[in-house]
């Protein structure tokens, strides 16, 4: 897991990478010397990485994208944190970057917002272990009906029951409209 390094500055960052906002990719630029501890490390980094894009996309063990990491020096940082501090948005070190699409793999600057730890996770997909395909929904067994439920400010609040399915989802999305906003996940 990549540890949240504090960010260069974006001056600095922008001596590193160009950033294209219509495809959210990070490319290499020709680095200044001052940036290496020699010539002979100078040379060989742009000979080696100018030009080319820059960091590697990071899975969970259940092949699930994570995010895409880039490395300056021997520190590994999150991209989309790097670009929302190249295009003027540093982000202090409680606020979090939320793909609004659910894609942490889609890095254009119009799919990455500002968020909080909670709000960046009710935009994130339906857990692996999700036996229904939709979050919030469940099988009440013992009343054979859908359980619809939601969690708000780290307590569970329960919508109600229904006896199809499609009313336990609507049910949900209503809720999730209601108290998560523009952050509920839409896709």
């Amino acid at each position: 897991m990549i540890t949240r390094n504090e960010l260069p500055s974006s001056e600095f960052l922008n001596q590193c990478f160009v950033y294209n906002p219509d495809t959210g990719q990070l490319t290499w630029r020709e680095r200044p010397v001052e940036h290496f501890k020699c010539l002979q490390s100078w040379r060989a980094s742009n000979t080696k990485y100018a030009g080319k894009d820059a960091g590697w996309k990071n899975f969970f063990d259940d092949g699930t994208p994570m995010n895409i990491i880039v490395g300056v020096g021997v520190k590994k940082y999150v991209a989309s944190r790097v670009i929302m501090a190249m295009t003027g948005e540093p982000l202090p070190e409680l606020v979090e970057v939320d793909h609004i699409d659910g894609d942490p793999h889609n890095n254009r600057r119009i799919n990455l917002r500002r968020a909080t730890h909670q709000q960046n996770r009710i935009n994130a997909g339906v857990r692996p272990d999700n036996a229904s395909g939709f979050p919030g929904v469940v099988w009440d067994k013992n009343r054979n009906k859908w359980k619809a439920m939601i969690g708000v400010n780290g307590k569970c609040l329960n919508i109600g029951r229904y006896a199809a399915f499609e009313a336990a989802v609507s049910a949900r999305k209503e809720a999730e409209e209601k108290y998560f906003g523009e952050y509920r996940r839409v896709a």
